[in-house]
C-alpha cells in the first residue's frame, strides 16, 4: 500500500477513526495502515509501532479487504469456564454463606472443593461474571467498653 493507493477520503476516514479510537490497540492499527498509505515502508512502521512486520502486513490486508471495521474487528474469545454449571452454583452458595476477603481465599476453596486451579485474574473474572465484586472491608469497632467511653468523653475537651 503506497501513498497513492488510498483516496484522500479514505485517508480522512482513517484520521477520523484514529481520533475516535477508544483504545491503544485500535489507534495503533489505524496508525499502521495510515503510515503505509502515506508512503512509509513496512520496516519503518513496524519499528516505530513496535510490532512484527507480518502483523503490519496483516493489518494492511484486512483494511484493504474489509475497511476500518475489518481492521478493528477482534475475534478473540476467552477460554471456557473450568467449572461446570453445578460447581458454579455450589461456589455461589458458598460465597453467600461465607465472606471471603480475598480472591486467593476463593481460589483455595475452589482448589480444595473441585480440584481446579485458577489464577487471581482468572478468579476475579469468574467472580465478576457471576455477579460478585470486591469491596474493601470497613473497620467497624467491636463492643466498646462503656466505662472507658464515658471516661474519655468527660475528660476530653475539644477547643
Amino acid at each position: 500500500m503506497k501513498g497513492s493507493t488510498l483516496t484522500q477520503e479514505q485517508l480522512n476516514e482513517l484520521r477520523r477513526a484514529h481520533r475516535q479510537a477508544k483504545n491503544k490497540r485500535d489507534a495503533d492499527r489505524i496508525k499502521a495502515v495510515y503510515s503505509l498509505a502515506v508512503g512509509h515502508n513496512v520496516a519503518q512502521v513496524a519499528s516505530i509501532l513496535m510490532i512484527d512486520e507480518e502483523t503490519l502486513r496483516n493489518y494492511r490486508d484486512r483494511y484493504s479487504e474489509e475497511g476500518i471495521s475489518g481492521l478493528l474487528k477482534t475475534e478473540f474469545k476467552g477460554s471456557e469456564c473450568r467449572l461446570s454449571e453445578l460447581e458454579v452454583q455450589i461456589l455461589m452458595k458458598e460465597l453467600q454463606s461465607k465472606i471471603y476477603l480475598t480472591t486467593q481465599a476463593v481460589i483455595t476453596f475452589v482448589e480444595k472443593e473441585f480440584n481446579v486451579t485458577y489464577t487471581r485474574s482468572g478468579m476475579r473474572d469468574l467472580l465478576h461474571r457471576i455477579g460478585y465484586e470486591y469491596k474493601k472491608p470497613k473497620i467497624v469497632p467491636g463492643n466498646p467498653d462503656i466505662e472507658r467511653k464515658k471516661y474519655l468523653q468527660s475528660n476530653t475537651r475539644i477547643s
